[in-house]
């Protein structure tokens, strides 16, 4: 499983002034790679602290239907988790916001995740993320703009790939291609 952040990592944040929808899965660095990985059936959760109906728009009209049951979406703050059912339809799973804070969160991880972010300054959006999945399963993709020097460091330089979403697309081939050799 990959969880990853959307803006920045997955796709080219949107300019200023223009609508966030011309930044997307279909025309990002990283776009046929996704595809790539969720047609050999990896699962993706997107994390985006954007409202909801931006980040579906920006997936779904260029996620083949065939595929988007392999995409969860988490926005809004990560106060929704959002999926597809399948006829490809966007469909909020209700579940998780009336027992994601039930949860217990000092259990050990019971999957194999990798997060990717583009943010690793202290404060940043994706620093929950990196301490989630744990540095060892943590790469930063993100540009100079947020991988100036932090005061507290989560992540060293091993961890780093500039880039945005086409450093993403080089993880995406990697973990096919690690995933093709293990099952031969």
């Amino acid at each position: 499983m990959i969880a990853a952040d959307f803006d920045g990592t997955l796709v080219d944040p949107p300019k200023k002034g223009e609508p966030p929808q011309n930044q997307n899965i279909g025309n990002s660095a990283a776009g046929k790679d996704i595809i790539a990985y969720l047609k050999a059936g990896g699962i993706l959760v997107v994390n985006s602290g954007n409202e909801i109906s931006r980040v579906i728009s920006r997936i779904k009209e260029h996620v083949p239907k065939e595929f988007r049951g392999n995409v969860l979406i988490a926005a809004s703050g990560g106060n929704t988790l959002w999926g597809f059912d399948k006829d490809g339809n966007e469909l909020e799973i209700t579940a998780f916001r009336e027992t994601a804070l039930s949860i217990p969160t000092e259990e050990e991880h019971i999957f194999n995740c990798i997060y990717l972010g583009d943010d690793k300054r202290a404060k940043g959006n994706d620093r929950a993320g990196f301490e989630f999945a744990d540095k060892d399963h943590s790469i930063c993709v993100g540009t100079d703009l947020h991988l100036e020097p932090a005061a507290h460091e989560f992540l060293d330089e091993e961890h780093i790939i500039r880039g945005g979403p086409a450093a993403s697309a080089h993880i995406f081939r990697e973990v096919l291609k690690t995933a093709a050799s293990t099952i031969k």
